[in-house]
C-alpha cells in the first residue's frame, strides 16, 4: 500500500505503471504512448490491481492517529504487508506542540503502526538544505585522490534525532550530478538494527522509468583510491597482500573442509586469514566509534541546530571526522572483500552452518584452539557474506 500525503493521485499511480512496465514516465504524462505501449501499461496496472493499492490522504493536516485509523479500515479488506507513507514529514499529531515533538510522536506512531498490521513500513525523508546542497555542489568542487562523494546520514534529515533512533533500517539516496548523467545511485546503509551497517550500494537505475532497482550494480568504492593518512592523522593499519607486489601468493581455498588444519600447515594461509579477521575488527572498531560520533552530532543538533553552520564549530570538525571514518572504513571493507573473494572464490552463505558446526564440535571436545581458529573465520565469513 501507498499511502500519497502530497501530490496527485494519479501521478503515484503513473509513476508505478513506469516503473512495473518499463515505460517511460514522460511519454505516460504526455500521452505519447503508441497502441501497443498503452496495452502493455493496462495490462501491468491490470495485473497489480489486487496486489497494489494507493490511498490518497491529501487534506491538510492529516494526523498519525488520522493515518492508522484509515489503515484499520483498509486492512479488513486488503491485508498489506508493506506500507509506503509518502512521506511521514508531513503528518502531524493530535496532541499538537512544536514541529519536533510531533515528529517523535508520528515516528513513534509508525513504528507502532508496523507491528499492528505485522508489515514493513517506509517513509522517505527529506535531508536538509545543506546536505542536499553539498550532493549538488561536489562535481564542481576540487577534489582529491582519495576523496569520496558526500553521503547523507542520519543527522542530515531534518529534524532528525527522533527518526532516526525508532527506525529499525535507514537507507540514505546519495547521487551526484556525474552520477545522474550516468543513470548511478549510491545506497547507504546507515542503520540496521539486526545486521550490517555503514556499507555503500551502488546501482545502475533507469530514472526516466522511475526505476531505482535495476538488478544491474556497480561497485562505488572503485574511485576510492588508495592512501595511507586521513585528514585527521589516522593511519590505514591494515596491510592486505595484494597492496604490495613483494606479497605472497594468495592462497585459494575451495573447501572448507579441514580449514583449521590448511592453515596451520600453510603460513601463507595463515597471515591471509588472519589479516582478514583483523581487517573485520578494524572496520568494526571503526563503525562503533563512528555511532558514537554520529550521536554527539544529534545531541548538539538537538541542542543547538544552527551551530553546524559554523564550519569552525565543534559539530562540524566532528562531521569532518565522521568524513575521514567513513573514507577509512570505505577503503578497508574494498580490499578486504577483495582478499576474501580471492581466498574463497566458492564461498557461500551455507558455508557458516558448516562452520557454526565445527565450533560445536570443538566445544563438544574441549578444543579451544581450534575454535578460537574457526570463530575467526566465523567472523569473516558472516562480514563478507551478509
Amino acid at each position: 500500500m501507498h499511502v500519497n500525503l502530497e501530490g496527485a493521485e494519479d501521478e503515484a499511480l503513473m509513476r508505478y505503471g513506469a516503473c512495473l512496465s518499463g515505460l517511460e514516465t514522460q511519454a505516460i504524462d504526455d500521452d505519447m504512448l503508441t497502441p501497443k505501449q498503452k496495452e502493455k501499461l493496462y495490462k501491468t496496472l491490470e495485473e497489480y490491481d489486487d496486489r497494489l493499492m494507493i490511498l490518497n490522504m491529501t487534506n491538510f493536516g492529516v494526523t498519525i492517529q488520522d493515518l492508522v485509523s484509515t489503515c484499520k479500515e483498509v486492512y479488513k479488506d486488503f491485508k498489506f504487508d508493506l506500507c509506503i507513507i509518502d512521506y511521514g514529514q508531513l503528518l502531524k499529531s493530535a496532541d499538537g506542540g512544536e514541529y519536533r515533538l510531533q515528529q517523535a510522536d508520528v515516528y513513534r506512531g509508525l513504528t507502532v503502526m508496523s507491528k499492528m498490521f505485522d508489515c514493513v513500513v517506509i517513509s522517505p525523508a527529506q535531508a536538509t538544505r545543506g546536505a542536499q546542497e553539498e550532493q549538488e555542489s561536489f562535481s564542481n568542487k576540487s577534489r582529491r585522490p582519495g576523496d569520496s562523494a558526500p553521503i547523507l546520514r542520519s543527522s542530515d534529515i531534518s529534524e532528525s534525532f527522533e527518526i532516526a533512533r525508532v527506525s529499525g533500517v535507514i537507507l540514505s539516496l546519495n547521487i551526484t550530478d556525474e552520477e545522474r548523467e550516468a543513470n548511478k545511485l549510491r545506497v547507504f546503509l546507515e542503520k540496521q538494527r539486526h545486521g550490517r551497517k555503514g556499507i555503500q550500494y551502488g546501482l545502475y537505475t533507469e530514472f526516466g522509468k522511475a526505476n531505482l532497482i535495476t538488478g544491474k550494480f556497480y561497485n562505488p568504492y572503485s574511485s576510492v583510491e588508495s592512501i595511507d593518512t586521513n585528514e585527521d592523522g589516522m593511519e590505514n593499519t591494515i596491510k592486505l597482500p595484494d597492496s604490495n607486489p613483494n606479497s605472497p601468493k594468495i592462497v585459494k581455498i575451495e573447501s572448507l573442509q579441514d580449514l583449521v588444519t590448511k592453515k596451520k600447515k600453510d603460513d601463507n594461509l595463515q597471515e591471509q586469514i588472519d589479516i582478514l579477521h583483523k581487517s573485520v575488527v578494524e572496520i568494526n572498531s571503526i563503525i562503533t566509534e563512528m555511532d558514537s560520533t554520529q550521536e554527539e552530532i544529534h545531541k548538539r543538533n538537538s541542542d543547538n541546530p544552527f551551530e553546524g553552520a559554523d564550519p569552525e564549530s565543534i559539530t562540524s570538525q566532528l562531521k569532518v571526522k565522521l568524513d575521514n571514518m567513513q573514507t577509512k572504513t570505505n577503503q578497508l571493507i574494498t580490499q578486504s572483500q577483495e582478499l576474501f573473494e580471492k581466498i574463497f572464490p566458492e564461498a557461500k552463505r551455507e558455508d557458516l552452518i558448516y562452520i557454526k558446526e565445527q565450533i560445536e564440535k570443538c566445544e563438544e571436545t574441549k578444543n579451544e584452539n581450534d575454535k578460537v581458529e574457526y570463530t575467526k573465520i566465523l567472523e569473516i565469513f558472516q562480514f563478507n557474506l551478509g
